[in-house]
């Protein structure tokens, strides 16, 4: 399954269940299966691809979702994707909105960009420059 052909602006609270959902079925797991591997029961992992629970992820604990990326075998540049969508489940980015209220400076930044109405381009040069920077791959419209 591509993650990133699924638009972001369409993650709800059910996006990540009904992946998680259709990528087990790909490789042909059980619930039950991907459960046990993953630490939960196999009615909690129900309830998540269902879309009746959250996500299980949290900025101290991604054990979880580590857990099902293995099993799931996603690849490393889909695996962001799925991370916005399990945080899609609790209605925002949670790791985000934590960052931002911790970071007076990226509160500035942000507050800045906002002002400054910026393209898509324009997000994308600021992501490249990043990149180059930390030396990490953030991923860009341009390398999806």
């Amino acid at each position: 399954m591509d993650f990133s052909s699924i638009g972001a602006e369409t993650y709800n609270k059910y996006t990540f269940g009904k992946c998680i959902r259709q990528q087990r079925e790909e490789k042909q797991l059980s619930l039950r299966k991907v459960a046990l591997a993953i630490g939960v029961s196999a009615a909690y992992l129900s309830d998540i691809e269902k879309g009746n629970r959250y996500a299980p992820i949290s900025k101290n604990n991604l054990v979880i979702i580590n857990k099902l990326f293995k099993i799931l075998d996603i690849p490393e540049d889909q695996k962001q994707f799925v991370i916005d969508m399990a945080y899609a489940t609790h209605g925002c980015h949670k790791d985000i909105v934590d960052y931002l209220s911790e970071e007076e400076k990226a509160r500035k930044f942000m507050r800045n960009a906002i002002d400054a109405q910026l393209s898509d381009t324009d997000w994308d040069e600021l992501i490249e420059q990043l990149n180059a920077k930390t030396n990490r791959k953030i991923l860009t419209d341009h390398n999806n």
